[in-house]
């Protein structure tokens, strides 16, 4: 029996390397449509993380084909004004956010809470197309557990 409790879900992955791949894979496991949002040229350091040297230098490192399975992938500039309207239009369709950059980056690139708060007042404007009462969206940060001063944190 296949349990796919996340059907009809769908989440952006701003993750790097394996925490978060693996994160949003197991989403992918749960029924979930995972949208993985790289940077242009070189993608994500899995790319290039793998035991065959050969897929490493062509970008598709064993690490990757692994963790990004049953994703769908597209590569953003967020440094870009223009790329930056594409990914705030994909926040408006999304249910769940999932980064790991270091504290900041977001901030930074123009696309952390504050952003997504600013949307917010889309998704209640939307009518629900999956049978829930309202449109919620969840943005998750990827940490390390290990690392002092680190925590998981999820906020909404």
């Amino acid at each position: 029996m296949t349990t796919t409790p996340l059907i009809g879900f769908r989440v952006l992955d701003l993750t790097n390397v394996l925490a978060g791949l693996f994160c949003c894979h197991q989403l992918v496991h749960l029924g979930a449509e995972v949208i993985d949002v790289e940077v242009p040229g070189s993608g994500d350091l899995a790319r290039q993380l793998g035991a065959a040297p050969d897929l490493n230098v062509c970008l598709m490192g064993v690490s990757c084909l692994a963790q990004n399975s049953g994703k769908r992938s597209v590569t953003l500039n967020l440094k870009s004004d223009a790329r930056r309207v594409v990914f705030e239009r994909l926040v408006t369709i999304a249910d769940v956010l999932v980064e790991n950059f270091r504290p900041g980056v977001m901030d930074r690139l123009g696309v952390g809470y504050p952003m997504a708060d600013t949307i917010d007042d889309l998704f209640e404007a939307q009518e629900c197309e999956r049978n829930c009462l309202e449109a919620r969206a969840l943005s998750a940060k990827v940490c390390s557990l290990f690392a002092p001063g680190k925590r998981v944190k999820i906020t909404r």
